[in-house]
Parts: structure tokens; C-alpha cells; sequence
């Protein structure tokens, strides 16, 4: 759990300078001929002093993963 944490942490973290840059990282995850992706591209970033972000903080992530090894349904 701890090691799946600490990479969310991270990963949720990291960011990219440009629009273009955090589009292209999200192609990796949403395959660009999804009909949605663009509005998918724009729900899930987050601008923050001139640098895109996932949507959620790492914090968050962490938290959701503690929660589902915690309190399994």
C-alpha cells in the first residue's frame, strides 16, 4: 500500500509547461481517436502558476488508495 501510495504522490505531482505538453501525456493514458478526448483533456488538467496538472493532488490519490486497502467494498 505505502509503495502505491508514494507513486500516486508522485505521479499526481509531476506537470508540464504547456497545454500541448499536457495533452500530449494524456494521449499515453486516453487513446487520441476516443470521440471524447478533447473534453476528457480539458476536465481532467489543472493550471496552476502557468503549468498543467492533473486534476486531483497527489495527496488526494493517496488518500483514495489508503481508503480502498482500508475499507474494501
Amino acid at each position: 500500500m505505502e509503495e502505491e501510495i508514494a507513486y500516486y504522490l508522485s505521479d499526481f505531482e509531476e506537470c508540464v509547461e504547456t497545454w500541448e505538453g499536457f495533452w500530449m501525456w494524456l494521449y499515453m493514458v486516453i487513446p487520441e481517436e476516443h470521440h471524447y478526448f478533447d473534453i476528457a483533456a480539458k476536465d481532467l488538467a489543472l493550471q496552476k502558476n502557468g503549468k498543467y496538472y492533473w486534476h486531483a493532488r497527489g495527496t488526494t490519490a493517496g488518500k483514495m488508495i489508503r481508503g480502498m486497502y482500508e475499507n474494501e467494498t
